[in-house]
């Protein structure tokens, strides 16, 4: 009986030491760089005007609202597109 009361309470405290990992790593996830929020925003974006962008790779301010952008056009390959996106009027252009 005492046995599996040590084993009871070890796989406990394995479990409760993985819920403390993860809440602190969803306490440290607001400081991720808006970039990567903006990087998302943009993809979406881009996907949602019927393009593909799996991951952007580089984006630069073109000027105003307008960010000329480099995706990778599939998420396991290594083709890259580059689109012209308008955040003001959610338009997208090759």
């Amino acid at each position: 009986m005492y046995y599996y009361y040590f084993i009871e309470t070890k796989r406990n405290e394995e479990n409760e030491m993985k819920k403390l990992v993860l809440i602190l790593a969803l306490a440290m996830a607001p400081n991720v760089h808006a970039e990567s929020e903006l990087e998302a925003l943009i993809a979406t974006v881009i996907n949602l005007n019927g393009h593909l962008c799996a991951n952007v790779t580089r984006m630069y301010l073109r000027g105003g609202d307008t960010y000329e952008v480099v995706c990778k056009e599939y998420r396991r390959g290594s083709s890259a597109v580059r689109y012209v996106v308008n955040m003001k009027t959610m338009a997208v252009s090759r």
